[in-house]
């Protein structure tokens, strides 16, 4: 899909972005990165079927990778808030990094719907 292929391009930049702020490069981050992801997040969510249970990651491939995505994602937040205690960290990197790892959780679903592959749900 050519749209999530843009979306991933734009991600991949924005992480670029991150690590040079981490590396200590003065700049920042849009503000506006944020409140754009969640518009998307809203907006997928009205296709998306309801979740009343947790889900496995998985399905097609592009939502397997994506689920996988977001997990290298958490681990990179876990990882900058831990650094955040010795060093300086700017507040808006660690929202981005809270906010993409849903986005992308979204985008994993919303792939896997577009692909017509059902989710499982988890159950105990």
């Amino acid at each position: 899909n050519k749209k999530l292929k843009e979306k991933i391009t734009e991600i991949q930049k924005h992480l670029f972005e991150v690590g040079s702020i981490l590396a200590g490069a003065k700049i920042k981050l849009d503000e506006k990165l944020v409140t754009q992801m969640e518009k998307e997040i809203d907006e997928m969510d009205k296709d998306l079927p309801t979740l009343k249970h947790f889900i496995l990651a998985g399905g097609g491939k592009g939502g397997s990778l994506l689920f996988m995505a977001r997990t290298f994602i958490r681990r990179a937040e876990r990882r900058v808030v831990e650094l955040s205690k010795k060093e300086k960290i700017l507040p808006e990197v660690l929202i981005y990094l809270n906010r993409l790892s849903d986005y992308v959780y979204t985008l994993a679903r919303y792939s896997n719907f577009k692909e017509k592959i059902k989710e499982k749900a988890w159950m105990r």
